[in-house]
């Protein structure tokens, strides 16, 4: 399966690194109903640090809705993987954003930058550990609220609701990194189920 940056994707979806990208080959693809995503990358909303660095497929939400998905698979090949959903304001790699991160060895994690340029702080929730999960952000106004669930009918609430001002029209989508810390290999997850409501 070819992989580039423009990506096989359904209509109103685009693929891209956001950040640095620390080796060629990453991408994302649609087929059968599965979002396929490969990055490499250093983090997202690593401590102390203003940037991010993964591959992002995404399309657009304006005002209120929310993104959904099934995380269908995690291998874990890299360092410190993370995979899951976010809101992004913008590709900017310092932009607000707030993200449900999935990463085996710490289980579902709601990160937050609420300023450009700004350090990302994360609450977590360790009773999900293992890949197929589901994940899901609803945004209301300036408020998001993240929710995990084994089955997609029961859902649990990981987290506090986050306040986070950013403009009607904003980024849903589904973000990869490696978590590499010396450039040597890419990520892979699978994610279906993938529903973004809202305005388009």
């Amino acid at each position: 399966m070819t992989f580039s940056t423009s990506g096989i994707l359904p209509a109103g979806w685009q693929t891209a690194f956001v950040g640095h990208a620390q080796r060629p080959g990453g991408g994302a693809n649609h087929a059968d109903g599965t979002f396929t995503v490969r990055g490499s990358g250093r983090d997202i909303g690593e401590r102390g640090q203003p940037i991010d660095n993964f591959q992002f497929a995404s399309q657009s939400l304006n005002g209120d809705g929310e993104i959904k998905v099934r995380l269908a698979t995690l291998v874990v090949k890299t360092r410190e993987p993370k995979v899951g959903i976010m809101l992004r304001e913008s590709l900017a790699a310092d932009s607000k954003n707030v993200a449900l991160l999935f990463n085996p060895q710490m289980g579902v994690r709601l990160s937050v930058r609420q300023k450009d340029g700004g350090s990302s702080s994360a609450t977590a929730n360790h009773t999900i550990k293992t890949a197929p999960c589901w994940l899901k952000l609803v945004r209301k106004s300036d408020t998001v609220t993240g929710f995990q669930s084994t089955d997609g009918a029961a859902w649990t609430q990981v987290g506090a609701p986050v306040t986070l001002a950013m403009p009607p029209k904003i980024l849903a989508g589904m973000p990869v990194t490696a978590g590499n810390r010396d450039e040597s290999k890419l990520h892979t997850s699978t994610f279906d189920n993938v529903t973004v409501t809202g305005s388009p």
